[in-house]
């Protein structure tokens, strides 16, 4: 499970993470101690909170991107209003994004939904709640007007990102609903 290209932030200058002031090799050791010593369906949100504090970044204002069911839009329109920051931009976003681990016992790796305590899921969970809680000034959402239910309360979204933003620190939410039409 591994990542060949360096971190980038959002804008030109691109950088490896590690040359950035993050520290790379604590990471790993926070996110190992994690999956080794649990089981595949008993890794909460908490269980990465040493992790996730090693990595804590800091993001400007006005520059959030949420999405709910539109990853290919969001990717498209994160490539054009490249001001935006989405989950996928943070350092945790770069790093686990399209990986799947069940902790190092790969003879039981089960499925997100077999259980609530998922190594991924809870991992996304914890990103997902510490980016809405950075959230700040005027924010943008991306909603799939195409489907049944553009929100969708059990979304990670709907249920982690709504409720963990701050109305002291929101100002604004700019919700863009889509159709692929």
């Amino acid at each position: 499970m591994t990542k060949t290209k360096p971190y980038s932030k959002p804008n030109p200058n691109s950088k490896n993470c590690c040359d950035i002031g993050f520290d790379c090799e604590e990471i790993w050791r926070q996110f190992e101690e994690v999956v080794s010593r649990q089981s595949s369906c008993n890794v909460t949100m908490q269980d990465y909170h040493q992790m996730f504090d090693v990595m804590a970044q800091t993001l400007p204002c006005n520059k959030f991107l949420f999405w709910s069911k539109t990853r290919a839009l969001m990717q498209s329109y994160a490539a054009v209003f490249k001001h935006f920051w989405t989950l996928e931009d943070t350092l945790v976003g770069y790093m686990f994004n399209d990986l799947i681990w069940c902790g190092f016992d790969f003879s039981s790796c089960p499925r997100w939904s077999a259980c609530n305590n998922h190594p991924v899921f809870s991992l996304w969970r914890q990103a997902s709640q510490n980016f809405a809680e950075m959230a700040c000034g005027n924010i943008t959402v991306l909603l799939n007007g195409s489907i049944a239910n553009a929100f969708n309360r059990r979304s990670m979204f709907g249920s982690v990102e709504l409720d963990s933003l701050n109305p002291q620190k929101v100002d604004y939410v700019n919700i863009k609903n889509f159709n692929e039409k």
